[in-house]
């Protein structure tokens, strides 16, 4: 874990974060159902009238990080596939004694699928499915998607989302916004991916926001818009969504839609870091490697390097490789920085490449 500074004063400042994000979850969940669409003109809005949104389900609706030119962590969509087109009519809800029989269905197909038993899990889900409920769709589709006890079907898939949508499930939303966005088995079209982001994320759907925050940071289906992304990674941050915590880190360091704040950054960084997230990992190491936001610990930012790097993350091997070969925070040890570095460069990191060519390998 990361060291604190016994800082009175610095204390204090915490504190005093701490209320004014306390007050702004409240405020930017009052005021999501008021927030425009800033990508919708009239053709988009025709497009989606024909479409159904979807959200991100599981692992295959998820965001992966990439770097930008300045090595930081920026959230790019997973794929996800899309072959028909529904009318978007939201549909009347099932009976109260169906929806409690639904219910039980889908806790029998959610204990299977845990317990990896796919072809029971999938039985009892779609049993759920039949009776309208939108949460075993959601999970159907995902089955389908990953090929769980099932052949690959990312039609299929889609149309379950889509059904779900229907009911105005947020989940399902996010994930056609997904499709849409990655193209996968329909025409891709950042502006409905968008605008499906954007119904999802007015729920309060966190991944939904975070999507929402990517698509106005790179300009997708809209212009760029840097302090829109931020104030939709922050709603998403908001709600312990850990990519969401370090893209809004790398929006306060770099002084991306808002004022730059090391501090805050750090902050962030750390939320991010303490629920596993090997990105946030690195990021907040080079907090502390360069003494920005937190006080300047060589130590510290190789524990979180190791961290990363643990869990394969590139950009993680890659400085705690160079760590160990120029003794930062550690004994130099070369042995030790070419292995790190080594396992950087065979992901393709060109800087680890460039690292061990340079040095002759250590």
């Amino acid at each position: 874990m990361a060291k604190q500074i016994n800082n009175p004063q610095a204390a204090a400042i915490t504190h005093l974060r701490e209320l004014v994000r306390l007050l702004l979850a409240v405020s930017f969940l009052a005021t999501l159902t008021s927030m425009p669409a800033r990508a919708a003109d009239a053709a988009s809005k025709a497009k989606l009238s024909k479409h159904v949104e979807s959200k991100s389900v599981s692992n295959n609706l998820s965001i992966n990080n990439h770097k930008n030119s300045n090595n930081e962590v920026v959230a790019q969509y997973q794929t996800f596939d899309v072959n028909k087109a529904v009318d978007a009519e939201v549909s009347s809800p099932p009976m109260p004694a169906v929806r409690s029989a639904a219910a039980a269905m889908f806790e029998n197909g959610r204990r299977d699928l845990l317990n990896k038993d796919y072809a029971s899990a999938l039985d009892w889900f779609q049993k759920a499915a039949d009776k309208g409920s939108a949460a075993a769709e959601v999970q159907l589709a995902n089955m389908y998607l990953d090929g769980l006890g099932v052949t690959i079907n990312n039609a299929k898939a889609f149309e379950l989302l889509t059904k779900a949508a229907k009911q105005g499930n947020a989940e399902a939303e996010a994930g056609l916004g997904v499709l849409y966005a990655e193209g996968r088995g329909v025409v891709q079209d950042d502006a409905i991916a968008l605008s499906w982001f954007n119904r999802a994320a007015k729920q309060g759907n966190a991944l939904a926001q975070r999507n929402l925050g990517i698509m106005y940071l790179d300009g997708r289906g809209t212009e760029a818009d840097p302090v829109a992304a931020a104030e939709w990674f922050r709603g998403a941050a908001l709600q312990n969504e850990p990519q969401a915590e370090d893209s809004l880190g790398v929006m306060f360091r770099e002084a991306q839609g808002v004022e730059n704040d090391d501090i805050e950054a750090a902050w962030w960084f750390r939320k991010s870091a303490e629920q596993g997230n090997p990105q946030a990992q690195v990021n907040l190491g080079m907090m502390y490697g360069e003494g920005r936001g937190v006080h300047q610990d060589d130590a510290e930012a190789i524990q979180w390097f190791r961290q990363s790097a643990e869990q394969g993350n590139a950009l993680g091997q890659y400085h705690l490789g160079v760590s160990y070969a120029e003794g930062l925070g550690v004994d130099v040890d070369n042995a030790e920085a070419v292995r790190w570095l080594k396992k950087a460069a065979e992901q393709g990191f060109a800087q680890a490449q460039e690292y061990l060519q340079q040095a002759g390998a250590l």
